[in-house]
Parts: C-alpha cells; structure tokens; sequence
C-alpha cells in the first residue's frame, strides 16, 4: 500500500485538529482521555 508524504499529510493533520477541539468541547473530558488513548494505541501499532 502506498504511504502519503508528510506534505500529502499536513492537510489531514490541520483538518483533524479542528474536528478534535470540537469532539473535546461536546464530550469534555472523558473525550479528551479517549482521544489521547486511541493516539497512543496508534502510535504502538505504528512502530
């Protein structure tokens, strides 16, 4: 499968940072902890 650059990435990363800070403001903190939870569970896979 072929990889995007982290040129093709930057726009996905910009966009996903928005849809974050609105997943946070309507589920607060419990939101906050699965989101940091499901970055750490990707980055485990990832290496």
């Amino acid at each position: 499968m072929p990889r995007l650059t982290e040129e093709q990435r930057t726009p996905f990363k910009e966009a996903a940072a928005s849809v974050e800070a609105a997943f946070i403001d309507m589920t607060g903190d419990s939101g906050q902890e699965i989101l940091e939870q499901m970055k750490a569970d990707l980055a485990n896979v990832a290496d």
